[in-house]
């Protein structure tokens, strides 16, 4: 009987290590298959952010097409010319591309709820949009200064009648910290995105605040929808309208609907994308043609979302490292046409045809502007941490 015993008190413990080891294997096997799921889910998450840079560089690209020959060649306008290129180019114009801009902006907004609080994120977004326009009004005051006092034979938003520097300086300090567009009038839209950005954080962070960040009930993201909505019928200032549209994407798409993904309600989304584009005219621009660019962008982006083609095409590799630096390049661009596309035209003129010279200007213009660009984004980052800094150690 002890001999018996012995052999069971063995077998047990063997039986104990051939456990311990199985269970072992299995935790590292967990934790492998965990390590490949979190990779697979940050490639995903990796694409899905290329492909909206592709997105924003595209729109970058139409406001940047729009502003060049409206500039310097306004015969070759598609809707001056008339004809095929009328009929192809309708509804693609800078604003329609600027409301992709709204809607990428309340997209991302809704999306960033859970990673700060709302005193930080009104701080950092704030921060964002003056160290970007500080850097550039920077630049703009030395043209108009330069300029003014030189005065040269080319046309310039830079060249004042006479040089007044206390409200050249009011300008400056106006535009920089409570963006107003004086010095440059196309940054019209800098502040409605910085307003919209406060509103829409607020709203979600008034739901996402009272419960974890994976407790919002349908029903509340319902009702957060239906008061977006509301806000975006009713309220007249049009860019925050359609940047109410992009923090409704987010919803939509975090609540995955799915009728969305049925091919026959893309098709649908897709002609009712078409025919906003396309709704509005170019004689006199009004609230509802903005609001319809603005959903039409919606639409798209909807669409884009579950078409994988699409994303595959959007995601292309220059499209994606540009797009990081379209906000960027929407600066930078006018100043290079009123600081130096002229004397480059002046130069070229009498050595080109006018072809040539068209296509030649475009792709000097977008170098210098990329140039520009990578440089304006150095230096508001570099601004950006010292007040952060500063801000941090109070």
């Amino acid at each position: 009987s002890m001999l018996f015993g012995k052999c069971i008190q063995k077998g047990t413990k063997s039986f104990q290590k051939i456990f311990k080891m199985t269970q072992s294997g299995d935790v590292h096997r967990r934790k492998h298959r965990r390590g490949f799921m979190e990779k697979r889910l940050a490639r995903r998450e990796k694409s899905r952010v290329l492909w909206i840079d592709g997105v924003r560089f595209l729109a970058f690209g139409v406001v940047f097409t729009r502003h060049y020959f409206e500039s310097f060649f306004p015969e070759n306008i598609p809707e001056v010319r008339g004809g095929i290129s009328a009929f192809l180019w309708r509804g693609i114009t800078g604003k329609a591309a600027v409301s992709m801009f709204c809607v990428l902006l309340g997209y991302f907004v809704a999306a960033s709820v859970k990673k700060y609080a709302f005193s930080e994120y009104t701080i950092r977004r704030y921060l964002y949009f003056m160290t970007h326009l500080l850097v550039v009004n920077v630049i703009a005051v030395m043209c108009v200064i330069l300029f003014t006092l030189w005065k040269p034979a080319v046309g310039s938003v830079f060249i004042w009648s006479t040089l007044d520097l206390k409200l050249l300086w009011q300008w400056f300090f106006s535009d920089s910290l409570f963006f107003s567009y004086y010095l440059v009038p196309t940054f019209w839209c800098v502040a409605d995105f910085f307003l919209a950005s406060i509103l829409i954080f607020f709203v979600q962070k008034g739901y996402a605040g009272r419960k974890s960040s994976h407790a919002i009930g349908r029903g509340e993201y319902y009702r957060i929808a239906v008061l977006y909505i509301i806000v975006a019928i009713s309220l007249r200032v049009t860019w925050i309208a359609n940047c109410l549209l992009g923090a409704l994407l987010w919803i939509i798409n975090d609540l995955r609907p799915p009728v969305l993904e049925k091919r026959v309600t893309l098709v649908i989304l897709t002609v009712a994308m078409i025919v906003l584009y396309r709704m509005p005219n170019y004689t006199v621009e009004n609230y509802s043609d903005y609001l319809a660019w603005g959903m039409s962008s919606f639409l798209c982006l909807l669409v884009c979302f579950r078409v994988k083609v699409l994303k595959r095409i959007l995601g292309f590799p220059l499209f994606s490292v540009l797009g990081k630096y379209a906000f960027e390049l929407y600066l930078s661009h006018v100043i290079v046409m009123n600081a130096c596309m002229g004397f480059l035209y002046a130069a070229w003129e009498t050595y080109l045809s006018r072809p040539l010279l068209i296509w030649v200007g475009y792709g000097s213009c977008f170098v210098l502007s990329l140039l520009l660009a990578f440089g304006i984004k150095k230096c508001a980052q570099i601004l950006q941490q010292k007040f952060l800094g500063l801000y941090m150690e109070r």
